[in-house]
């Protein structure tokens, strides 16, 4: 009962008018003692009696309202990446590929794209959405698709008040011209796998033709922005610093990323790496970042740790490095048949993680929205003994928390990261003042991108400059 006692139902039903005026509630509704105003609205935040104690105190309408009839987010409430697996058809048949791809195969229809497009835009409160176009091997739909889907997308955003991007992810084996032209013409940026130098190369892993390398060099002459992903695996974790020297010498990057592979998808029964094999590449990775004192390349998963080891305080909020990602919130994968999953890391044919269809979106009921939430609350909490100690651990300060997609795919359902980041935590704090040198390198280079600008010249290019 609040400090004025309970008001009645019928002035519930009347709207926040009705709250101000009357005088009693059921004591199951009742507010918390912050949620009380005063009849003008000023906030009361004491339940001693004070300047106004002559006046009768309501519950604030608005919490209230907000609890008792709001609905339940949908599916789309909260997102601002779409990883579209466009089709799970492959012109590759990598060992350790986390998807479970085939040379044949369903694709995307279009109809089912701008279902997704129309549902997602006009439901998400995110001002930007990005589609991240993946497969499967995204590059095997026609052109005419992407030409109709990406249209059609920009349309409705333009609408809507809302923005998009578009990225993809490609294994670079086929790029026809055309290719090169659309990703020009929508601007739409590339991940791109590269595992090994080309002299180092083998036929099982990614990239694995050293076509691959000259169509990445085929972007780079168009200037389509494209990044890197290599994966530390069985076959390349002894050959990271060459893979950096590399990396930045021959193929120009100034960044990139490398992730662990985890036995899922093709890789499935392969035995995992052991943490003394990944410390070894991420090792490796430090050790040039040192090297070359940050001004090189610079690996994107490190300099992330670096910031939060440097200046925890000034750490953001990520997609993935956290102890609950945003898996089934910011981030949903989507197959070509339409199920939605929790990210892009799941597999398209995993039925058992499915969070609903996307025609089932637009009529969901209060029901299935609580069930929803609820497939994602319980997601997150699968395997707490990968969580058991980590309040007590030291390296919680830069720790990602493993990837809880590959977790719960993989045989052993464990965290393969945690001792590698208690092991890179431990080498930080011994090469502390060198990498303190390479982080405030990192900083430069952050501020530096944030202090340009474009401007196209008289025929039509852009140029950057700096203030």
């Amino acid at each position: 009962m609040g400090p004025a006692g309970p008001f009645c139902l019928a002035a519930l039903r009347q709207g926040p008018a009705g709250l101000l005026r009357g005088s009693q509630v059921c004591s199951a509704l009742q507010p918390p003692a912050a949620a009380w105003v005063w009849p003008d609205g000023h906030p009361y935040t004491s339940l001693g009696r004070g300047l106004f104690s002559g006046q009768s105190l309501v519950p604030n309408p608005l919490p209230m309202f907000s609890r008792l009839f709001s609905a339940p987010p949908s599916a789309f409430s909260a997102v601002s990446t779409l990883i579209v697996k466009v089709t799970y058809r492959c012109n590759l048949d990598c060992l350790y590929c986390y998807e479970k791809v085939s040379k044949t195969g369903q694709d995307m229809s279009i109809e089912q794209f701008k279902e997704l497009v129309e549902l997602s835009l006009s439901q998400t409160s995110s001002d930007q959405l990005t589609f991240l176009f993946h497969g499967g091997e995204p590059t095997l739909l026609p052109i005419v698709w992407y030409e109709e889907a990406l249209d059609y997308a920009l349309t409705r955003a333009q609408s809507l008040g809302k923005r998009v991007k578009f990225a993809m992810q490609s294994n670079l084996v086929r790029l026809k011209e055309e290719y090169i032209q659309l990703f020009q013409r929508y601007k739409i940026q590339l991940g791109v796998s590269l595992d090994q130098p080309v002299f180092l190369l083998d036929d099982s892993q990614r990239g694995g033709e050293t076509k691959v390398f000259k169509n990445f060099r085929r972007l780079q002459t168009a200037k389509v922005k494209a990044g890197v992903l290599a994966t530390i695996n069985s076959s390349n974790y002894p050959n990271f610093y060459t893979l950096c020297e590399w990396l930045w010498s021959e193929a120009k990057q100034r960044s990139f990323k490398a992730n662990v592979v985890t036995p899922v998808g093709a890789a499935h029964g392969q035995p995992p790496l052991q943490a003394e094999q990944i410390f070894m590449a991420q090792k490796a990775i430090i050790d040039y970042m040192i090297a070359t004192q940050g001004q090189a390349l610079i690996e994107s998963n490190i300099a992330l740790e670096l910031g939060r080891y440097f200046e925890p305080e000034q750490a953001k909020p990520t997609l993935c490095h956290e102890k609950t990602c945003g898996a089934g919130r910011s981030a949903l994968g989507v197959t070509p048949e339409g199920h939605l999953l929790p990210c892009g890391r799941f597999a398209w044919n995993e039925p058992a993680y499915y969070l609903g269809h996307i025609s089932e979106q637009q009529q969901a009921s209060r029901k299935d929205k609580k069930l929803l939430a609820q497939k994602i609350t319980d997601f997150h909490a699968k395997k707490p003994e990968n969580w058991y100690d980590c309040e007590n651990c030291p390296a919680q300060k830069v720790c990602g928390y493993g990837c809880q997609a590959f977790i719960l795919r993989s045989a052993e359902q464990a965290n393969l990261d945690c001792l590698p980041t208690k092991m890179r935590f431990a080498y930080y704090q011994e090469k502390e003042s060198d990498l303190k040198l390479v982080y405030e390198e990192i900083q430069k280079r952050q501020a530096g991108y944030s202090r340009t600008f474009r401007i196209k010249d008289k025929n039509g290019k852009w140029k950057r400059y700096k203030l």
